[in-house]
Formats: C-alpha cells, structure tokens, sequence
C-alpha cells in the first residue's frame, strides 16, 4: 500500500538565485519595476479585484472614528488614460468601537456586496471582533449600506464562539461565510467557524494546541468545498501546520513544519492555484528570515 501525503516545496533560495542571475545581466534589465498606485493609510490585508478592474480593500487604521481611526474600507479605480492615476473612494468609516474597528480585508459576494471582518469592537462588552457586509448603492455616487453580521462574544462565553480573527472570510456555496479566529475554543487558540445565512454563528474547529496547530492567523480558501488555512503554532515541533477542515468539522494536518529549511510560523493564509497551495512563514529558511512554499496534492 503506498501512502500519499502532500509534498512541500520551498520556493526562497530558488528565487533568490533568479534574482541575483537578472541582476548579474548586463544584456537588460528584467527585473520587476514598482509602481505606486496611491499612497494612504496602511492596509495589512490582501486586495480583491472586482468589475472594471475596481480594487477593494480596508486599511487598518484612519477614518474619522475611534483615537486615531478604526478603520476604512475603500476602492482603487484604474485611470481613464496612462496620464491620469488611480482614483480613491472611500467606501466605508468606521465610527464607533461598536461599529467594528481594526478590519482585515474584504471578499466580493453576489451583486458586488462586500463581506469581512473587523479584529476588534462589535456590540458586546468584549470588543471581540465583528462579521460584517457592505452592500453597493443602487445609484452610483450613493453611500454604501453596513451591515453588522455577528459579533464574537469569546471571552465573555468561554470563547466558545471563537474571538479577535486576524483575517478574513471565505464565501462558500449559497453565501455561507468561512472564517478562523485567532482566539477562543475550549483551548483559547483559535477556531474555524461557519457564518450561516441567518448570521448563526458555528465553530467548525477549536485548535488544541497539539498536532492539529494553534492560533491560525490568515484567511481559509475553499478548494472543492474544502477549506485551507494555516496556523502559526502547533503541529508535532511546535512550529506550525498547513491544515484541511471539511464542512462538517473534521480537520487535518497536511503538513507540520520542523522549523528548520522548510520554515516556521507560517503567515498570511494560503493561495490556490490549480490544486497546489502556495504560502509563507515569517521564519526558518536558509538565512532564517522566512520562505515561500508550496504544498502539492
């Protein structure tokens, strides 16, 4: 009987070396050219791209609320012409600590609504984080319309709803929304929820801290209606794990890093692409400040 088990692949030294070859090329110059789009408040989560390649996405901090801004959500419009630049808009101020603060991103669901979360606030007395949407005028030029989905209850129940996620969600089929918090659990270190279309609120896992992983810090991606993620602790060295968890809660560990070559500390959540899975830790590696991965089927 052979056994198949996910092969990782680290991508650093290879890249490394790529680098260094282009620029050891007096022939021309290939290397990549940085262009700034707009320059704001800092954002610590990934863009989406919707219609009329329209850029989404949420700074951190800003916006008229809280001591020094809960938070936006705004949209980056490509210009007409190579003359003009990109346009701003702010889509969304987080006012108040109630309203959410501190949000990690946005998805684009069915008729343009975008779905996230917010680390802290929410209308408990926890400030726990929240689930939110945020739903486009019916006339261009309107405001747009927040909706408070959920918000985490965790330290006030046990942290039996999970508390504080770190990343975003993940629609799945009939726009249920999928997501990790950094917290909460029977453990204290972290969950992967499910967020119904009723706004119930359902802890798909609670990590333990063992060889299942603790503490998952970036946001799940659905691959043939199973989910993805990573935790940043956990697994058999302590040093992380790339994990599966189906809809009904069942998790595996697919990879546990040894935190040597292959990298610790994986951060940022996981990309798809073609069934292979792409990442990064924040450690390990050859000069031990980090790696991209990849993890085949």
């Amino acid at each position: 009987m052979t056994i198949r088990r996910p092969t990782l692949t680290t991508c650093g030294m290879l890249l490394t070396a790529l680098l260094f070859s282009l620029s050891d090329s007096a022939a021309q110059d290939t290397r990549p050219k940085l262009t700034t789009l707009y320059s704001g408040a800092g954002s610590q989560a990934r863009l989406v791209i919707g219609s009329g390649g329209i850029l989404y996405g949420t700074t951190s901090s800003g916006g008229t609320g809280c001591i020094g801004g809960c938070g936006t959500v705004f949209s980056l419009a490509p210009p007409a012409s190579t003359e003009d630049g990109w346009t701003e808009n702010l889509l969304y101020d987080f006012t108040t600590y109630s309203d959410g603060y501190l949000p990690n991103g946005v998805v684009i669901g069915n008729g343009g609504v975008l779905y996230g979360t917010t680390r802290y606030g929410g209308t408990g007395a926890c400030n726990c984080g929240t689930v939110f949407s945020l739903t486009p005028p019916a006339s261009p030029g309107g405001a747009w319309t927040k909706t408070l989905l959920y918000s985490f209850t965790g330290i006030f129940t046990g942290g039996n709803d999970g508390y504080e996620p770190s990343a975003g969600v993940v629609i799945g089929n009939g726009g249920v929304l999928y997501g990790t918090t950094g917290f909460g659990g029977a453990k204290d270190l972290g969950t992967a929820f499910m967020l119904g279309t009723s706004h119930k609120e359902t802890v798909l896992h609670a990590f333990t801290g063992g060889a299942d992983g603790a503490s998952p810090n970036g946001s799940l991606v659905s691959v043939k209606g199973v989910l993805y993620g990573t935790t940043s602790g956990g697994g058999k060295s302590d040093n992380g794990t790339v994990f599966s968890v189906n809809k009904a809660g069942k998790e595996q560990v697919l990879y546990a890093f040894k935190g040597g070559s292959d990298g610790y500390q994986p951060i940022g959540g996981l990309v798809n692409v073609n069934g292979m899975l792409y990442g990064a830790t924040a450690r390990g590696g050859h000069a031990g400040k980090g790696t991209v991965f990849s993890l085949r089927p």
